[in-house]
């Protein structure tokens, strides 16, 4: 029947039977052969089926609406457990976003509807601060002594892993430190730490041999994800992603390793892995200290490399940093560089397609203090897991939050932070 109906044919009437249960179906054969009188009788036996059925599909869709209406009122009775005891009101309504960087939305802490949730660690001076936001209150954790993320380090939502180096930057140990920023255990020592997807694991790369180097991978809890791998020769693991590792050798060519697989497969371009998520990674490239590096997206699934395209007038002050997702990247740029104004703010753009044009985002604009070269001043972004992006303009909003879609940056209203120099999110 299906292919009749597809060749243009229809079947006829009478020959489409619905399903109908089993006693409807004796009574109907009944009628076709019954005596005169009968026909009758069994049309109205037919006649109460039809209301019956009609009957159940009115209390069917009675039962469903009193169950919507039950459940909206419920939701609205719990609505009011979901508000955070700390104020959240707006501060007093300021300019509307002007586009270009030049305003920003002014909010207390914390910045972020009732039940969002992040949590930061920011370098400040020469101490690490964390910083906590959920439904219940938002929260400043110094952590004691002198710690630095200048080798590197990552945040999860229980713990902050800290890259301590050796003398001369060699034998790299991974210090991972509670929420309150007492030191659990060290993963390590190893010639480089790299952080896994999401920061949730710890890699080591180590050397084996005269020239050749392993690569094992650690749970934060300092549990082995397995024996060590073996490096193809003349390569070194520059960056770990969720079903591969990116490889580099000393010309900067790169290529795609899968521990115990098949040979690594070589990426049709060249340079320094800045960034990576979800499979994707930005290679920065043409890098001659004049002009800022050029950069592109590999999409390591497809093979598919594209330029990033920049903004008229602007220039990047960093390397662009994809989000968590893999959807967005955020670069600190120079706003116009025909105004004579030395100014910063952050650009934000999609990935979709091989990536767009940069956008501002309103509130991030800074001006450097007198005296300071602009580029020293850059903080790179970092992203949350959930979609935001956190950044610093000293003399400016300070450290803000902004969410793609959203206004503008929301500033952070931190007690006694200063000097915020490095942020990693989680």
């Amino acid at each position: 029947m299906t292919k009749e109906i597809l060749d243009g044919g229809a079947p006829e009437r009478d020959a489409v039977q619905r399903r109908a249960p089993r006693w409807s179906r004796t009574v109907t054969g009944a009628v076709s052969g019954s005596p005169a009188g009968g026909p009758s009788r069994l049309s109205g036996v037919a006649a109460r089926w039809e209301r019956h059925k009609a009957g159940r599909r009115w209390a069917a869709l009675g039962l469903v609406g009193a169950l919507l209406l039950a459940g909206g009122a419920w939701l609205r009775s719990g609505a009011s457990h979901l508000e955070s005891p700390r104020p959240e009101r707006a501060a007093p309504a300021s300019a509307p976003p002007s586009g270009d960087g030049s305003a920003f939305a002014s909010w207390t802490a914390p910045v972020l509807l009732p039940g969002g949730a992040f949590a930061l660690t920011v370098q400040a001076g020469e101490r690490l601060v964390r910083i906590e936001h959920g439904r219940e209150r938002t929260q400043q954790i110094p952590f004691p002594g002198r710690r630095t993320l200048a080798a590197g380090g990552w945040t999860t939502a229980e713990e902050t892993v800290v890259v301590k180096a050796g003398p001369g930057g060699q034998n790299q140990v991974a210090v991972v430190l509670d929420r309150a920023g007492r030191e659990l255990r060290q993963i390590g020592p190893a010639a480089r730490i790299l952080p896994g997807p999401h920061g949730w694991t710890v890699w080591a790369v180590r050397a084996a041999g005269t020239a050749g180097l392993t690569l094992q991978g650690y749970t934060l809890d300092g549990v082995e994800r397995g024996p060590a791998s073996v490096v193809p020769a003349g390569t070194e693991p520059v960056t770990v992603l969720r079903d591969a590792v990116v490889l580099s050798a000393p010309d900067r060519t790169l290529s795609l390793w899968r521990p115990g697989g098949d040979e690594p497969k070589r990426i049709r371009t060249s340079g320094r892995v800045v960034s990576a998520s979800n499979g994707l990674i930005v290679v920065a490239h043409d890098c001659d200290g004049t002009e800022p590096c050029r950069h592109s997206l590999v999409n390591t699934a497809s093979g598919r490399i594209t330029r990033l395209p920049g903004a008229s007038r602007m220039r990047p002050l960093g390397d662009p940093v994809l989000s968590r997702d893999g959807l967005w990247i955020a670069t600190v740029v120079e706003p116009d560089t025909g105004d004579g104004r030395d100014e910063a703010a952050l650009a934000v753009a999609t990935v979709f397609d091989g990536g767009g044009t940069p956008v501002l985002v309103p509130g991030s604009r800074y001006r450097p203090p007198a005296g300071t070269p602009l580029v020293r001043t850059v903080v790179a972004p970092a992203w949350s897991l959930d979609g935001l992006v956190f950044g610093y303009a000293p003399g400016g909003a300070g450290l803000y939050a902004y969410q793609p879609g959203e206004a503008g940056a929301r500033r952070l209203d931190v007690p006694g932070l200063r000097a915020v120099t490095r942020i990693v999110a989680g």
